[in-house]
């Protein structure tokens, strides 16, 4: 079974255990390294940049954290976002 803090090799969202979230393979059998929206039928979908992910996810991040500042945002989401395994050998 998949540990609560089970994450999206991609975006970073947190997967879960229910399986919900998962992306999915060719096959059509669940992915647990990617989400579902970042991830289907064994294709990935996004097609961005790391610092694209990075922008699109602060404003999620600063409403779970609303004492941080955007600039601190874009810094814990670049180093947390670039060590995932869909960024490991991409630049930003």
């Amino acid at each position: 079974m998949v540990s609560d803090d089970n994450y999206c090799q991609c975006c970073g969202i947190m997967l879960g255990k229910s399986g919900k979230m998962y992306g999915t393979n060719a096959d059509s059998s669940k992915n647990n390294e990617y989400c579902g929206y970042c991830y289907r039928n064994g294709e990935f979908l996004y097609k961005g940049t790391l610092q694209q992910m990075v922008e699109s996810r602060i404003p999620r991040l600063r409403v779970l954290e609303p004492e941080i500042s955007e600039e601190e945002a874009r810094k814990i989401l670049t180093d947390r976002l670039s060590k995932l395994d869909f960024w490991a050998d991409k630049k930003a």
